[in-house]
């Protein structure tokens, strides 16, 4: 993700059973603003956007995303992830954590 451009991170969820995290890793030279949209499967909004700036090399995560929005649970939707800043070049990139094992499953995003 470049400035001003988004990806789809699909398969984000928060139940009982697991619940997902969303980082970003700054591959470029200034400071990225990452901003995060939760959306169920049907495309609404849940929750309000989420956003993290990230210095030049540097990473930062949103530890269980939907509390960090205010967004409930949702069995099944998926994270809009933008970048901001001049020279922004980010990875983002979501785990997906099973509560009971504490495995993650790394979620590739996808350009938009």
């Amino acid at each position: 993700v470049t400035a001003g451009t988004s990806c789809v991170i699909p398969l984000v969820k928060k139940n009982d059973l697991f619940y997902t995290n969303i980082a970003g890793l700054n591959l470029g030279t200034s400071d990225c603003t990452m901003s995060i949209t939760l959306k169920n499967g049907g495309g609404e909004a849940l929750g309000h956007p989420v956003t993290r700036t990230i210095p030049a090399g540097e990473s930062a995560q949103v530890s269980d995303v939907f509390a960090a929005a205010g967004a409930g649970g949702a069995n099944v939707g998926y994270a809009v992830v933008g970048g901001a800043g001049t020279g922004c070049v980010l990875w983002p990139h979501a785990s997906v954590i099973d509560v009971l094992t504490r495995d993650p499953t790394t979620v590739e995003p996808t350009p938009i």
